[in-house]
Parts: C-alpha cells; sequence; structure tokens
C-alpha cells in the first residue's frame, strides 16, 4: 500500500502546522472566520477547530475550499438567472465528499437559500468530524438543509462495484437522521458531489476519481477544487487516466467560468 501523506504533517510525522499559507489554509490563526460568498447572500460563518488535533485536516478552513464556495454560489445565481420566470425546480440533491468544516456544503446551502431553491445538502466525513459539520449547520441556521452524514469511501466504492447494474432513484437519498451513515445509493441519486482539497495524495486520488466517475455514470455531475502542491503528481493527468474510455467530459472551471473555481 502506498503510504498516504498529509498536508499537515510535520517532517517527524506530527500532525502539527509548520505554515498554514503554504500549505493553503486560508487562516490559521482564527477560530471564526466568515466567507463573503455574494453581495446578494450573507456569509457563512465557519468555528474552526484550532488546536484539537483530533480533527486532523479537517478542522480548518482550506483556500480551495473558499474557491469551491464562492464558485457553487455563482453557478447557483447563474443557474437561476437563467430559468425562465415561473420555472418549477426539484429540489437539488447534494453530496460534498470530506467536508471538514461543512464551508462548501453551507455555502450551497446559503446559495440556494438565497434563490429561494428547495434543496438537501449531505456534508459528509468520518465521524469524528462530525461536531464541526453540527455547528456549521447550526451556525448558518441551516438545520434541516445541510445534514451532517458519515461516509466510507472505501466501503462506497465496495457497494458501487458490488451493485453496478443497479438503478437508484430520488427516493435512495435519504439517510434518515443526521449523523447517519451515507454509502453508495446517496451517491448514485445525487445531482451535484463536490469537495475541495480532497484528492492530495495518490491513494485518495484514486479512490476519489473511481467514486466519482461512477456516480457521474448515474447521472450526477461532479466539482473538485484542488491545490498543487510541488511534490504531488497534476491532477489533470489523474483525471486523464480515470476517464480513459467513459463517455464522461471535464473541463476546468477557470476556464468555463472565467475565474472563481479551483
Amino acid at each position: 500500500m502506498e503510504e498516504e501523506w498529509c498536508p499537515l504533517w510535520a517532517p517527524d510525522g506530527s500532525p502539527e502546522v509548520l505554515d498554514g499559507a503554504w500549505f493553503g489554509i486560508y487562516d490559521a490563526d482564527a477560530p471564526l472566520v466568515e466567507i463573503e460568498l455574494h453581495e446578494s447572500m450573507p456569509p457563512v460563518a465557519i468555528a474552526q477547530g484550532l488546536g484539537q488535533t483530533k480533527f486532523g485536516t479537517a478542522r480548518f478552513v482550506w483556500n480551495s475550499a473558499v474557491r469551491l464556495s464562492r464558485c457553487l454560489a455563482g453557478l447557483m445565481l447563474r443557474q437561476a438567472s437563467s430559468d425562465p420566470p415561473g420555472t418549477s425546480t426539484a429540489p437539488l440533491l447534494a453530496v460534498e465528499l470530506g467536508s471538514g468544516t461543512g464551508v462548501c456544503a453551507a455555502a450551497l446551502a446559503v446559495a440556494l437559500r438565497s434563490i429561494a431553491r428547495p434543496c438537501e445538502v449531505l456534508a459528509t466525513d468520518l465521524p469524528q468530524s462530525l461536531p464541526l459539520l453540527v455547528n456549521t449547520a447550526w451556525r448558518n441556521r441551516l438545520e434541516g438543509v445541510l445534514r451532517p452524514a458519515v461516509l466510507d469511501w472505501n466501503g462506497a466504492l465496495a457497494a458501487a462495484r458490488a451493485c453496478s447494474e443497479t438503478a437508484f432513484d430520488r427516493h435512495d437519498f435519504d439517510i434518515g437522521a443526521s449523523g447517519a451513515e451515507a454509502s453508495w445509493p446517496q451517491l448514485a441519486s445525487a445531482d451535484l458531489i463536490f469537495g475541495a482539497d480532497i484528492t492530495f495524495s495518490a491513494p485518495l486520488r484514486r479512490l476519489v476519481l473511481e467514486l466519482l466517475v461512477r456516480a457521474c455514470s448515474a447521472g450526477a455531475v461532479a466539482i473538485l477544487a484542488h491545490e498543487d502542491r510541488d511534490d504531488q503528481v497534476d491532477l489533470r493527468s489523474a483525471l486523464e487516466v480515470a476517464l480513459a474510455g467513459e463517455d464522461i467530459r471535464w473541463a476546468e472551471l477557470d476556464e468555463l467560468e472565467g475565474g472563481g473555481g479551483g
């Protein structure tokens, strides 16, 4: 198994921040940060888990997450402005992978609330990160819309491989109570799947991309924000390998949106 790498590890292997700016942390010193999305929307407020290394990389807001949050807000506004008056739209079903503090999930929910679009956003991560997600939902008054959920990527991928011929629909998205476990049915029935800085190592990259390829084949749209680091393989190359032979198109949001994508 290839050795895992974490962008917060010191040379001796301890999970401590050496240089937050270099690692890509938005503000490594602020207990509470507010992320501006758009002049028509309230900011997203996030309490970071400073000093709580049990949360690992999840305890910070990352630059890539800020860019993805603003990108999602902009995309939702553009979509709303392009819809004819009186357009009836079904609730958007969305899943964030590796939510951490949940800033991107909260940004999407806030943006959709600002345009009166119903939605259900699953903010997923490992069990130890759920307190951060619960706090973000509460702090931004998103209870009932932003729902924290546990998601084991390896388990979800195993389930996807085992039921590759099974079709899922919108009724399969419900996980029940917040904090419950999500799996492949939620990814397979989602409209949108997104994540920020979850492809920082080769093992994670392979896992995430196979999950997303399968979910996109089932009908989802996926958006990733990735921060290039000096010693990491170019994500574009990994995408080309993952998508070889697949009928899935990808593009950089910087090219599509004229900036603001990751």
